[in-house]
């Protein structure tokens, strides 16, 4: 997924991840950023516990 806009990006955006895949954020900038100027937030997926058993034959 690529945000972009040729005069840059102002505001909150929200993307939806892959929960099974590791997901790299890239920023690119025409020059350094000051502190602060990227935040990023991430919810992991709800889950639920379980028991799994295996049975395995000799």
């Amino acid at each position: 997924m690529v945000l972009r806009n040729e005069s840059g990006l102002r505001g909150t955006f929200a993307v939806e991840l892959s929960r099974f895949e590791t997901t790299t954020l890239t920023f690119e900038t025409d020059g350094p950023l000051p502190a602060g100027s990227v935040e990023v937030t991430y919810y992991p997926a709800e889950t639920t516990k379980a028991v799994l058993a295996v049975t395995v034959d000799e």
